[in-house]
């Protein structure tokens, strides 16, 4: 796979700053695409996080994607690190442009945002997404496999009604599930799937693994992932040209609710998001990147 590079100026816009006192909006992150080294020529190597924004014309079809005056990246972010938090100032926007079959098979092309941290980058570990705006988190925590803080929330029942995931890989796909067995001694799960006006297709899981994370489970069985909370099935990773993952990275609250990291296997792609509890419910907020992944 070849990339080649465009750096252009943009106009730096901020987001819709919240009124004197109110707390700035939650919304999904965007993904990280990259951590660089660049050299400045009075403060020396810098270490840059690339964010990936959205597609970006390519050569084969200009009016594809967002144009550059279109484009509307953020003044500061806040990345998110497997083991912290920290702001992030914008530097440039890139185009970034690959050819995933060939050189004869035509580009692919999206806008990066370079980012300088405002802090030490080590001390959040390995970036995995970027909130716009600059928050102010509370009770970030990483959590390990051997966390060891388990809640009666954590777990999945069978039976109920047929229910929507909080979250699907298309917008268009509306499907419902029921969990129509489950036994975490043996490992044997066996899920619902039904779409309107489609007839009912069953999908069987054999040697199904656990993980608690506080209010979380996420039962992995190979082929497919769940991440349930108090017996209900919230996420379901089963995707195409990917492998199947429900990783809960992290958590932290704001604005009065928990959010927690989440390493989703979407068709084609990873993607790091927020399945939040909040007191209207569980909400899940992620953002796809909209360019081509494969070839």
């Amino acid at each position: 796979m070849k990339l080649h590079r465009l750096r252009i100026s943009v106009l730096l816009t901020v987001l819709p700053a919240a009124a004197a006192g109110q707390t700035p909006v939650l919304v999904a992150p965007y993904q990280i695409e990259s951590v660089e080294t660049r050299f400045d020529i009075y403060d020396g190597e810098m270490p840059m996080i690339g964010v990936a924004f959205k597609r970006a014309p390519d050569s084969s079809d200009p009016e594809a994607g967002m144009a550059s005056s279109e484009l509307a990246p953020p003044e500061w972010v806040t990345i998110i690190g497997e083991a912290g938090w920290l702001h992030a100032s914008l530097s440039s926007v890139e185009k970034r442009c690959e050819f995933p079959c060939s050189l004869d098979g035509g580009d692919e092309c999206h806008w990066t945002g370079l980012y300088v941290p405002a802090g030490v980058l080590a001390d959040v570990g390995t970036p995995v997404a970027a909130i716009p705006g600059r928050l102010e988190l509370t009770e970030f925590t990483r959590l390990d496999e051997d966390t060891g803080e388990t809640e009666s929330l954590a777990r999945l029942e069978a039976g109920g009604e047929y229910a929507p995931m909080l979250w699907e890989r298309t917008p268009d796909w509306t499907p419902a599930y029921r969990v129509d067995s489950w036994d975490e001694a043996t490992g044997l799960l066996n899920l619902t799937i039904v779409q309107p006006g489609g007839e009912p297709q069953s999908i069987p899981a054999r040697e199904c693994r656990t993980t608690p994370r506080e209010w979380l489970l996420t039962v992995d069985c190979g082929g497919l992932s769940l991440l349930a909370s108090a017996g209900r099935p919230l996420l379901l990773s089963w995707p195409d040209y990917n492998s199947a993952k429900v990783d809960v990275i992290a958590r932290f609250d704001y604005a009065g609710s928990r959010h927690y990291v989440v390493r989703f296997g979407s068709k084609a792609q990873d993607l790091v998001g927020f399945v939040s509890g909040e007191p209207a419910g569980w909400r899940a907020r992620f953002r796809q990147r909209d360019w081509a992944q494969l070839c």
